[in-house]
């Protein structure tokens, strides 16, 4: 079940996006994820959202 707006902080804050998403970068490559692993993890990313806003069923979904 998806949160509600008023249940994400993020939103409330327009630079904890931006923190959490440095933070995120920060931890992939230190993790060794190459620059390439990075863009792929964001391009998967951006697929799940765009298929989600075209009401398409996410993993998992029956």
């Amino acid at each position: 079940m998806p949160m509600q707006t008023s249940e994400i902080p993020a939103q409330r804050d327009p630079k904890a996006l931006k923190i959490m998403a440095k933070s995120l970068y920060r931890q992939l490559r230190e993790s060794g994820y190459e620059r390439g692993d990075v863009l792929s993890f964001a391009s998967e990313l951006l697929t799940q959202v765009s298929s989600e806003s075209r009401g398409e069923p996410g993993p998992g979904a029956p």
